[in-house]
């Protein structure tokens, strides 16, 4: 069975695991290139922007990228009748609860800034070919930030991928499936220095996506979950307001970043509907500490989200 699935996002704008590469986390490299040569109050205010811009860096992965692929199913969908095709068409509310060094008032002590994210996310997906199951899907994120936390404008993200079914589901055996996505979107802000903000933190949302599925249908109640891995990519840049002598501080590079996810579900089937609820979580990362004891950059972040779809 196969899929092709289609969907486009909007939204405002907030992920990341291990550093790539290097012997040096490359966040690191970013903090010395903010604090060097400026203002040495700014020191322990470019390590708090870095791990800030890290943490906010992979929120907005893991919202835009949730974790089943297609909503409450670890199947592909397949074909309806000889070579007329099953469609698919979903809408999925995600949420996560997000955790970051307050950056943006420039005090020498920040505490730590925790608030929920959540993201709208429109997929349709197409059934292609019966007996491999390859399944490809092309969607997006739609991503609302509730009482803006300093992210700035709305964005938009589009994805595309393919799911190819590893075990066909039947009467005694679940089915299992592997998939990937890929997601990208325009640059996301968080703070903005011409508001009177005291930081700025910039990236670009690129994040490929690997999901592997497992599911089982037991009447009109579906069971799955699964385990995944975003890779993220691309240019960041970060810029903190001089409050003393000299210029702003100023830092940017091109990083790639890795984070596993574990999730979870279940789903109510109604005729050509369905209801599913999932939840789960990603790993932290490694590398920076914050300058402030309360804020742990490794501790995981859950996340959850609820999906109607019809097949057709």
């Amino acid at each position: 069975m196969a899929v092709l699935a289609a969907g486009l996002a909007l939204f405002p704008g907030p992920a990341r695991g291990a550093a790539q590469g290097g012997a040096q986390d490359p966040f690191e490299l970013l903090r010395i290139e903010c604090a060097g040569g400026a203002n040495p109050d700014l020191v322990d205010r470019c390590g708090d922007a870095a791990v800030a811009l890290e943490a906010l860096r992979g929120g907005v992965s893991l919202l835009a990228a949730g974790g089943s692929d297609v909503p409450g199913t670890a199947s592909t969908i397949g074909l309806r009748l000889g070579t007329v095709p099953r469609v698919s068409v979903a809408l999925r509310l995600s949420a996560a609860r997000l955790r970051t060094p307050e950056v943006l008032s420039g005090t020498a002590s920040p505490g730590t800034d925790a608030f929920f994210a959540t993201a709208l996310q429109v997929n349709a997906t197409v059934g292609l070919l019966r007996g491999f199951s390859l399944d490809a899907t092309l969607g997006g994120d739609l991503l609302l930030l509730p009482g803006g936390p300093g992210f700035q404008d709305q964005k938009s993200a589009l994805a595309f991928g393919a799911r190819l079914g590893l075990l066909r589901e039947s009467f005694t055996l679940p089915g299992i499936s592997l998939s990937v996505m890929q997601r990208n979107g325009g640059t996301v802000r968080f703070g903005d220095l011409t508001q009177g903000d005291a930081a700025q933190l910039e990236w670009d949302l690129s994040t490929t996506s690997v999901r592997a599925t497992v599911g089982k249908d037991l009447l009109a109640l579906g069971l799955m979950g699964g385990v995944g891995w975003d890779w993220s990519r691309g240019d960041v840049r970060m810029t903190l307001s001089n409050t003393g002598p000299g210029s702003d501080a100023t830092a940017s590079g091109d990083f790639r970043t890795r984070r596993t996810v574990y999730f979870g579900g279940a789903s109510l089937t109604f005729l050509i509907a369905q209801i599913s609820l999932e939840g789960g979580w990603a790993t932290g990362f490694t590398g920076l500490p914050a300058q402030q004891a309360d804020f742990d950059p490794g501790k995981a972040v859950p996340f959850g989200s609820l999906a109607l779809r019809l097949t057709f």
